[in-house]
């Protein structure tokens, strides 16, 4: 979003919706590496998790607030993200360059 000048609250929100939904290609920008810090994964990842249980209609207990629960139910009731496709180590994602490599392999068509 930064590099495609969108600014969060700011921005025509069809925009972001729209960057959102671009398939990526060889010439899309590369995320620096330096973005992907422990604190900010972990914030999407709740976020993200709120907003799949809010897209699911489920709600936690007003007076207990905690993200977490959340997403703890989601992967245990719910399977939410465990792995159902053939993918790359995470840890093993990285080249030489220091370069993101595709999680997903591409499938082989005959």
């Amino acid at each position: 979003m930064k590099q495609a000048g969108i600014q969060i609250g700011v921005s025509d929100q069809s925009k972001v919706q729209s960057l959102a939904r671009q398939p990526e290609t060889p010439g899309s920008p590369k995320p620096p590496l330096e973005i992907f810090t422990d604190d900010k994964v972990d914030l999407h990842a709740q976020i993200q998790a709120l907003s799949v249980a809010q897209r699911w209609k489920l709600q936690g207990r007003t007076e207990n607030r905690d993200e977490e629960a959340m997403r703890d139910l989601l992967t245990r009731r719910y399977r939410y993200a465990v792995d159902d496709v053939p993918h790359r180590d995470i840890l093993d994602s990285v080249d030489g360059n220091g370069d993101l490599i595709p999680f997903l392999e591409p499938e082989a068509t005959d």
